[in-house]
């Protein structure tokens, strides 16, 4: 989705870094607003999984992507590439490119939900790639969070123009936010 299709009257909230704000359902083909986890949720949309029509890409976080479904990317366009590149040179998903299992390549068909190896395999690759996403999520909020702290504090969101605006005059270079999203992603877990 274009910034400026959604940019007017959506904000990013200073607390939670959610979006907010108006947003079309294409779906419904009419406007929803979206809100952010500070305020009180409402009933599922219509053909959505949850109530979320834009998110800002888990990479550069200087441009928004669709959502509202488990098989919404995380990632905008030039980002996604990357990380798809990355992957395949990899051999596996070691970023995750969305929510859903299957579009990290993690399944398991009714044959092998028989055979104790591929449940212990799907299980183990499962319990992988929910570390993973969790550490990309907690990876892109500080990135959101060192923003938005950089912006003089007015009000008590940032509408997402002035934000995307800022982020891309800091320099957000997608090549440098990749670099360290990798580290941040696959580095090895601290030990406890």
């Amino acid at each position: 989705m274009k910034d400026t299709k959604v940019a007017a009257g959506v904000e990013l909230c200073r607390e939670c870094l959610g979006l907010r704000g108006p947003c079309f359902d294409t779906f419904s083909h009419c406007e929803r607003t979206q809100r952010c986890s500070c305020e009180p949720k409402e009933p599922l949309w219509k053909a959505y999984d949850y109530n979320t029509a834009i998110e800002l890409c888990r990479c550069c976080a200087a441009t928004t992507v669709r959502s509202g479904s488990r098989w919404s990317p995380f990632f905008c366009d030039t980002c996604k590439e990357r990380v798809l590149a990355y992957n395949r040179a990899a051999g596996s998903a070691v970023i995750p490119i969305g929510r859903h299992s299957i579009m990290n390549g993690i399944s398991l068909s009714g044959e092998d939900a028989k055979s104790v190896v591929a449940q212990a395999a799907f299980e183990a690759g499962m319990a992988h790639l929910f570390a993973r996403v969790d550490r990309l999520w907690k990876w892109h909020r500080d990135r959101v969070r060192v923003v938005v702290q950089s912006i003089p504090r007015e009000e008590t969101a940032i509408s997402l123009e002035r934000y995307l605006e800022h982020v891309r005059a800091r320099g957000g270079s997608p090549d440098v936010a990749f670099d360290a999203l990798v580290l941040a992603v696959t580095a090895p877990p601290p030990r406890n």
